[in-house]
């Protein structure tokens, strides 16, 4: 470069060290930008590592839990039968103590002597 005068090469040399301070300024920057970004990439995949965990945990809870609501479906079909078994039981049971509360009352009476009229 040829300068018209020595104040134009001062200039210029300044302006060169402000570029060059400038471009360094920037590249510390960029190496922050790259550094955050690393740490930010790290911290995404160990999120997405979590997220799998979790959802792995929410699939085997849903399975636990659709399983045991058929259980519980299962045991509340079984109580409405064994409830319906025992009132039949209990209903034949009553008419068995009536019938032989009818049986036990014939036998205790004294037979009547047939009377000819």
């Amino acid at each position: 470069m040829i300068f018209a005068s020595l104040e134009e090469a001062v200039v210029s040399t300044q302006s060169t060290g402000e570029l060059i301070n400038a471009k360094r300024q920037f590249e510390k920057e960029i190496e922050g930008y790259k550094a955050r970004l690393t740490v930010e990439e790290r911290d995404k995949i160990n999120l997405q590592g979590k997220i799998s965990v979790l959802e792995s945990k929410v699939k085997r809870y849903t399975g636990q839990v659709k399983s045991l609501l058929d259980a519980e479906d299962e045991r509340q079909k079984e109580k409405r039968m064994l409830q319906k078994e025992l009132r039949i039981k209990n209903e034949e049971l009553k008419k068995s103590k009536d019938d032989y509360a009818i049986l036990l009352n014939k036998l205790e009476r004294p037979a009547r002597p047939a009377t000819n009229r």
